[in-house]
């Protein structure tokens, strides 16, 4: 029998059945292929410490929104906000400086230097914290007359100040799952498993409590993480005598700093005036969306946080062609955590909003419009953090700080007529129009791209 009379003869269905096994078979040997690639390893590790985030923060926040009733954890999510945005004022930059400055230091094997850059920061971040918690303590107390929410609230803010210090630290000099693994999941599961305990013993909880139990449970992940980076640091820097180059340091940490307070409020802003133009059960309600909308974006962080470790090192190394290989697995894994995560909103999006409780699955359109926002972010890859790390932090402060004077203005515009609907457009509408400006600025700055755009120059 000819060719052409098997293909007359065959039935049209078995044709497309032997086209799809083709396919899938095809699909799942580029899939062994990309596995068993050693150098897409270090990528997919930090990707899946990120998932296990992402739902980690999830479990957090529906099991607090469950303990806690709609109007406590409103009041809780308006002030995790504000305590967030104060801990980055709290750390004056010092956790990025201590990335770049150690990676530099240490790649040119000036040890006293890397020692000073590490005792300064830890010094600056525990004075500053104090100082800002103390603040954020005497205004809470002020306000309510709360006295366990306002010590709650304070204690807060020292304890993960201090934590995201460490956290940076860790990812410089030990590894990223050290950093991320207790910074992201330790704590959060630690306070989970007691809420579950309160709730089986039928404890009221407040928000203020919550804050206490969530402090002492970033102190045990703080301490894992102090430890971890004693035992991490070479025997050359802890024999050298630390020298300090305070100028310079300040120079480069007040640009870090200023870009990511701009950055804590574009990631916080939003809970805050729903809370005020609305009212905190309204704030809450976002809230838990927004950082539904997040998780995926936070998976895609995972390539940022792979490539905050080691673009610095490659591009201070001017190791180039190992550098484009890294930001191109970069792009490759980011694609991936971006498509699944936008099946996956639109597939259980609905189921997660209602682990919080039956009331939260309203949000669900609110959802939609911010994981739009949140997966164009996540597209454009690390390119925040490459230009803040390679010497162009002035610029990006200038980006971010339009963007959130943009975002500001579409709150109070949209807010008022459209309600927290208003603020999911104007979130979703900034994130795309600031994400391509921002890519756009990494390739004509650095001569790096790290969005999935670069995947297409392949094709």
């Amino acid at each position: 029998m000819t060719e052409e009379s098997q293909l007359i003869g065959s039935h049209p269905g078995e044709k497309d059945q032997s086209g799809l096994r083709s396919s899938l078979q095809g699909l799942l040997a580029m899939a062994r292929a990309y596995i068993a690639d050693k150098g897409n390893h270090g990528i997919f590790g930090v990707m899946l410490l990120k998932v296990a985030s992402a739902v980690a923060s999830i479990l957090f926040l529906s099991v607090s929104a469950r303990a806690l009733g709609s109007y406590e954890f409103g009041r809780f999510a308006v002030w995790f906000s504000l305590a967030s945005i104060a801990s980055v004022v709290a750390v004056f930059g010092q956790e990025l400086l201590i990335v770049r400055t150690w990676n530099e230091y240490v790649a040119s094997r000036r040890w006293a230097l890397a020692k000073g850059a590490l005792l300064s920061g830890f010094v600056i971040t525990i004075g500053m914290s104090l100082l800002v918690g103390l603040a954020l303590f005497v205004f809470q107390d002020e306000q309510t007359g709360d006295i366990v929410f306002a010590a709650g609230l304070g204690i807060f803010l020292v304890i993960n100040t201090l934590q995201q210090h460490t956290s940076y630290a860790a990812r410089a000099i030990v590894n990223i799952f050290v950093a991320s693994g207790h910074r992201e999941i330790t704590w959060r599961l630690l306070v989970v498993v007691v809420l579950i305990g309160m709730m089986i013993g039928a404890v009221k909880l407040t928000a203020g409590e919550l804050f206490l139990i969530s402090a002492a449970c970033i102190g045990v992940a703080f301490v894992i993480q102090c430890v971890a980076i004693w035992r991490a640091v070479p025997g050359a820097v802890r024999a050298a005598k630390a020298e300090y180059a305070r100028e310079e340091w300040i120079s480069r940490s007040w640009k870090m700093w200023l870009s990511t307070i701009m950055e804590s409020l574009n990631q916080y802003i939003e809970v805050l005036i729903v809370g005020y133009l609305i009212d905190p059960v309204a704030a809450g309600a976002y809230f838990f969306a927004s950082r539904l909308a997040n998780s995926f974006a936070l998976a895609a962080d995972s390539v940022g946080t792979f490539g905050t470790r080691h673009v610095p090192r490659l591009y201070y190394a001017q190791k180039h062609e190992e550098l484009a290989q890294i930001m191109y697995r970069m792009a490759q894994f980011t694609a991936i955590i971006v498509g699944a995560g936008i099946v996956g909103v639109l597939l259980f999006g609905k189921l997660a909003l209602w682990l919080c409780g039956p009331e939260y699955v309203s949000q669900f359109p609110i959802l939609l419009v911010l994981s739009i926002g949140t997966a164009a972010a996540a597209a454009a890859g690390p390119a925040p953090a490459i230009l803040m790390l390679t010497g162009h932090e002035g610029r990006y402060l200038t980006i971010i700080a339009s963007s959130v004077a943009l975002r500001c203005l579409g709150f109070y515009l949209l807010i008022p007529h459209f309600g927290t609907m208003g603020a999911a457009i104007s979130t979703a509408v900034t994130f795309v129009g600031i994400t391509l400006f921002i890519n756009s600025q990494c390739r004509k700055l650095t001569g790096l791209d790290p969005s999935v755009a670069q995947l297409m120059k392949k094709v």
